[in-house]
């Protein structure tokens, strides 16, 4: 998605500001010290993104079950089996689902 890209850029950004700002230390050990501040500001960062995205996608499953149950239901089905399962015979409502997702 065109947010979870935006969020890679922003961060790709800060990486670099991060490691000139290392770079710029005098010292080993100030360079160190900015590293170790560094790499936790870049796991808590890493880690909201990660959530963030995973929240996305839960949210996106569910809108797609959904209407999954729901064009089932109004097309008189009472269960829904995934098409790679089916070997022979049955109803594909992708297309209808599909519709509704877009």
């Amino acid at each position: 998605s065109s947010d979870l890209k935006t969020k890679m850029q922003d961060l790709n950004k800060w990486l670099k500001t991060a490691k000139e700002d290392i770079s710029k230390q005098q010292t080993d050990d100030g360079k160190k010290k900015l590293a170790a501040k560094y790499d936790s500001e870049f796991s808590k960062k890493r880690e909201t993104i990660a959530k963030d995205y995973q929240q996305k996608l839960k949210t996106i499953d569910k809108n797609i079950t959904d209407t999954i149950a729901s064009q089932a239901t109004a097309q008189g089905y009472t269960m829904v089996i995934s098409k790679g399962v089916v070997l022979y015979g049955g109803d594909d409502i992708t297309e209808s689902v599909q519709k509704v997702v877009k």
